[in-house]
């Protein structure tokens, strides 16, 4: 993927400003990946410590978690990636994840998180 353009990240670093400065969130953080990972990103708000957001901040993100999976899930599938199919095994809810799917980052002071 090529990174957007100067213009695009713009606009997009732009509404995530707007947000906060409307009071919609505290904090806000984008991104644009690709299949090798983050191509682009901001941040705009505070994340609790002082500090502004970047892409290392994590948020709780509560129950938006299945639609967020789901989403992920239907955007692989359409776009013709096949999930693991092994004997035995299959996508159940409830089941923990066994890594943060974060990467194990600490979380941010105000996310809830522990």
């Amino acid at each position: 993927m090529t990174r957007p353009s100067p213009a695009v990240i713009d606009v997009v670093d732009a509404l995530h400003r707007q947000r906060v400065a409307d009071g919609i969130a505290p904090s806000s953080v984008w991104g644009v990946f690709d299949r090798d990972g983050l191509v682009a990103s901001g941040g705009a708000g505070d994340r609790g410590d002082g500090t502004a957001p970047d892409a290392d901040t994590v948020y709780r993100i509560a129950s938006c978690t299945k639609s967020v999976t789901a989403t992920t899930l239907l955007g692989l599938v359409g776009g013709g990636a096949a999930l693991p199919r092994r004997p035995g095994h299959r996508l159940r809810a409830g089941v923990p994840l066994r890594r943060p799917a974060h990467g194990g980052l600490p979380p941010s002071p105000r996310s809830g998180c522990s």
